[in-house]
């Protein structure tokens, strides 16, 4: 039985890290991600300011059309 090749695999698109822009669709917001704990994501705006959470589900990496 032949291994499948790793291109096989689907990549999952919504692979976040500390540090990334993220939009969150619930809010309509750009924001910086600062932790992730459970099934929420913490997230505080680009200038500065009060951190919120959102669900996982909630968030997907920015794009360009993102920015305002």
């Amino acid at each position: 039985m032949a291994m499948p090749d790793a291109s096989e695999f689907p990549v999952p698109n919504n692979v976040l890290a500390v540090g990334d822009i993220a939009y969150d669709t619930q809010s309509k917001s750009l924001g910086v991600l600062m932790a992730e704990y459970g099934t929420l994501y913490f997230l505080r705006p680009l200038g500065g300011g009060r951190e919120w959470d959102t669900p996982k589900t909630k968030v997907r990496p920015a794009t360009p059309t993102d920015h305002p």
